[in-house]
């Protein structure tokens, strides 16, 4: 008889029951300022980089090609030396929206899933960051996941009800990196937590 177990509710082991997180230290939000400053700076210099090269420089050497080839046929098939600059532009079609429309039926839906985002936190000290981030690894391996909920009950914000049905599994990815008012810790993308 001792090798079955009883099936009783009472014997059966339940989860561990989770408690608000202690406030460890205190974070402010990171201002809309501080984004839009913070995409300029190395940490986002790659993104930067990527839009001038690919949304800026690209169609403009683009123009310049094609204004130098014209510009040389218009001289070469009419003799003529002075290049032309009132060009009636409006004449031109653009075959660029029939050309999109036909890609975009050709691809497949792509089903984008809901994501929840959470707002940057600025942490005064290092010290203090890592403590956070050790706490949100503590949580992982006790209960499996973290919440957005517990992040901001650690650094002594106030978040939406929702923020504890999203959070992290994993957060191997993370790093304490240093902002200009503070220190921020770089967590992954939030994930459903079921």
């Amino acid at each position: 008889m001792d090798e079955f177990k009883p099936n009783s509710f009472k014997s059966k082991e339940e989860p561990p029951i989770k408690e608000k997180c202690e406030q460890i230290t205190t974070g402010k939000k990171r201002s809309t300022f501080q984004k839009i400053l913070g995409s300029f700076i190395s940490e986002d210099a790659d993104k930067a980089k990527t839009y001038i090269l690919r949304d800026v420089l690209k169609p403009g050497i683009k123009k310049l090609i094609f204004e130098i080839i014209t510009g040389s046929t218009d001289i070469i098939l009419n003799g003529d030396h002075t290049i032309n600059t009132n060009r009636n532009v409006a004449s031109t079609v653009s075959y660029r929206n029939y050309y999109d429309q036909r890609n975009q039926q050709n691809k497949p839906q792509v089903v984008r899933q809901n994501t929840r985002t959470f707002e940057d936190v600025i942490i005064p000290s290092r010290q203090e960051a890592d403590e956070v981030l050790r706490h949100i690894n503590d949580l992982i391996l006790e209960y499996g996941c973290a919440s957005i909920g517990d992040f901001y009950d650690m650094v002594g914000l106030t978040g939406d009800y929702i923020d504890n049905k999203w959070g992290w599994k994993d957060i191997s990815s993370s790093q304490v990196i240093r902002v200009r008012d503070g220190w921020m810790i770089k967590l992954p993308r939030a994930v459903p937590l079921n």
